[in-house]
């Protein structure tokens, strides 16, 4: 128990705490949306024309969370961060969700933006 405290006096253990609050904070968040019916987990690894795994969902997924992790321990580094791997990182991020909003628009999964609509059609279904 005394190595516990003496662990979490440190730096790294003030890090690694807060860490831990804000995942368990998250997944209290995501449990609570589950269980009402506002969130369904398998919709970050199947397709939505089916129930079948995806392919790049799950390698986004992967992808995600390894590049985070790395953004992460490298800022944590006495050097910090370099800004062509942060860049690099911002990249990979922006490009996957243009990449999700390009197929979704493709496929016609998504619904276009509301600011897209003309005014007009927005006021002749308003008037009907």
């Amino acid at each position: 128990m005394d190595k516990l405290l003496a662990f979490l006096m440190t730096a790294n253990g003030i890090t690694t705490l807060v860490i831990f609050l804000v995942f368990g904070f998250l997944f209290y968040v995501f449990s609570n949306a589950h269980r009402n019916g506002r969130l369904d987990w398998r919709d970050l690894i199947t397709r939505t024309d089916s129930n079948k795994v995806s392919l790049s969902k799950i390698l986004q997924l992967l992808g995600g969370i390894t590049a985070t992790w790395i953004v992460v321990k490298t800022t944590m580094t006495p050097t910090g961060i370099s800004w062509e791997l942060f860049t690099a990182y911002l990249t990979y991020v922006g490009s996957v969700e243009a990449y999700s909003k390009y197929v979704g628009v493709k496929y016609k999964k998504d619904q276009p933006l509301q600011e897209a609509i003309p005014v007009e059609d927005t006021e002749k279904s308003i008037t009907k």
